[in-house]
């Protein structure tokens, strides 16, 4: 079962972003077990409780708190207290008011991704390969006009690929 003690806790204060660092970590859910995800849910502010609680699949519920306990987790550690709050900037952005840590967060099928900063702002993104629909409206919509000129690049077997 994971517990606070269980957590590598002298690596994680090593691993607290100096200057134009970013450390990353990546969490598998399908290594965490009932009890964990119960003590991770634990970690969560009653805000947070309730946003897990209203996921209508388990899949759903369990990545979200696997994600924001695991950041409670390294939080804790990095800024040394517990009782912070997780704002949201216009965007949807969280950070902690009045902290120098920069993070993000992502989730997709199996992994988490987190990356820490320090007063650097950070954005992280993962996603499950699968097969996507209409992917040229999706690529023309939304990417960059060098990253359409990149992808137009590859060979169509490795589009899929370079997409993700």
């Amino acid at each position: 079962m994971l517990s606070q003690p269980d957590w590598p806790i002298g690596h994680l204060q090593k691993s607290i972003p100096i200057e134009e660092e970013i450390v990353c970590w990546r969490v598998f859910l399908d290594r965490l077990s009932k009890p964990d995800l119960d003590f991770l849910f634990q970690l969560l502010d009653s805000n947070e409780q309730s946003r897990a609680n209203s996921f209508l699949k388990d899949a759903d519920k369990y990545r979200y708190i696997a994600a924001h306990g695991v950041l409670r987790i390294f939080l804790n550690e990095m800024l040394g207290e517990k009782g912070y709050i997780i704002a949201k900037n216009a965007y949807g952005k969280p950070y902690v008011p009045q902290a120098s840590i920069q993070f993000n967060l992502s989730h997709s099928g199996n992994m988490i991704l987190l990356a820490f900063t320090n007063n650097i702002p950070i954005g992280v993104d993962v996603e499950q390969m699968r097969d996507i629909d209409n992917v040229d409206l999706i690529v023309k919509e939304y990417l960059h006009p060098n990253e359409v000129k990149e992808l137009s690049a590859c060979q169509l077997h490795e589009s899929d690929q370079a997409f993700f």
